[in-house]
């Protein structure tokens, strides 16, 4: 199940534009430390800024959406009929819903943290491999609590 929710995802076209929301929200990260007067530049505050942006503007949005359209996408496209003939129970595809959901935060994170070392590189700033570390875990963390907090939600609608 999980391998099919995969191919359906493939050929559609909510991961790259997920995944383009994820690169804005840390492209504005970088414009808010760039652009403010009196600010600290550097790895770590560039991390922290893409962080808060994840935290409070695109994670809780992009995480409820994704899992809620995945379910969404059995009824508009009337294909729930297809799948509950075949001899898969509804609780298998609701897993199957939720672990594409886990894994598309692990690829939202993933995204984060690439930019983060590339706009750290663009822009020259200093950083070592306890920054990338300490720069890894925050977003790791941050963004595995904001899944934590929207999936009662995703999960109740489904």
């Amino acid at each position: 199940m999980i391998w099919a929710e995969l191919k359906k995802l493939k050929r559609h076209y909510l991961l790259p534009l997920s995944i383009g929301v994820v690169v804005l929200s840390s492209l504005l990260a970088l414009f808010q430390l760039t652009g403010a007067a009196n600010s600290v530049v550097g790895y770590l505050p560039l991390t922290d800024g893409i962080l808060w942006n994840n935290i409070t503007l695109t994670f809780p949005f992009l995480i409820t959406f994704f899992g809620s359209y995945l379910m969404n996408r059995e009824y508009s496209e009337d294909t729930l009929k297809n799948n509950l003939i075949v001899p898969v129970s509804y609780s298998k595809l609701k897993f199957a819903k939720i672990a594409i959901t886990v894994f598309a935060t692990f690829l939202f994170i993933a995204v984060s943290f690439l930019c983060s070392i590339v706009f750290a590189l663009v822009l020259q700033y200093p950083f070592n491999l306890a920054d990338i570390g300490i720069a890894f875990w925050k977003l790791l963390v941050t963004g595995i609590s904001c899944l934590i907090a929207v999936m009662p939600i995703i999960a109740f609608f489904l």
